[in-house]
């Protein structure tokens, strides 16, 4: 099996057990409420988001599935580290499709370095979906992805992440989360 290339293993919150999910990341992964909110109120350094990248791209095959979109259609995706100061706690990933830009979703083209979290927790007319839960490592592509900011040494074995299907006038968009290992040094 080639490094990165296996989708990784969503499964909706429920399906896992208190004793598969981390003890220190289980409130965070199962947490419906804002995750910009909690990182701003557990910030010792002062919440900072740092754009990795904002581009029209193609996008992974199970995020395609979650959304219906096309083969071979892209959509804008959203790379962010969520972090205190400058350690980054949380790699985000968001998908969102073409049709979610128009009317009220076009903001979404000018977040720059401000949190998504915030603009779809504030809208009471945003409807999230349910939360999704996997385990990652090499093997899977989302790992990659959510480890490529930090250097290699500092790499864990594995990642947790969560995410959600979120409704922006009536028309989808996808958040994805990882958490670091810098959140977990001060869980334990």
């Amino acid at each position: 099996m080639h490094l990165g290339h296996s989708p990784a293993d969503w499964r909706t919150a429920g399906c896992w057990s208190q004793q598969q999910l981390p003890a220190p990341l289980r409130s965070w992964l199962l947490d419906k409420g804002s995750l910009t909110r909690r990182l701003q109120a557990y910030s010792a350094c002062g919440f900072k988001v740092i754009l990795l990248s904002q581009a029209w791209q193609g996008i992974l095959q199970d995020e395609r599935q979650i959304l219906d979109i096309p083969p071979r259609k892209r959509a804008m995706v959203r790379e962010v580290l969520l972090c205190d100061g400058e350690k980054p706690l949380v790699y985000a990933r968001s998908i969102i499709p073409d049709a979610t830009f128009r009317g009220p979703g076009r903001f979404l083209t000018r977040l720059g370095s401000r949190p998504l979290g915030e603009k779809l927790f504030s809208d009471h007319s945003v409807i999230r979906g349910p939360l999704s839960v996997t385990r990652c490592d090499s093997r899977h592509k989302q790992f990659w992805q959510a480890c490529s900011a930090a250097p290699i040494d500092l790499w864990p074995s594995e990642l947790w992440g969560r995410r959600s299907v979120f409704k922006l006038n009536n028309q989808p968009l996808l958040v994805s989360e990882f958490f670091l290992p810098e959140l977990l040094k001060n869980q334990a």
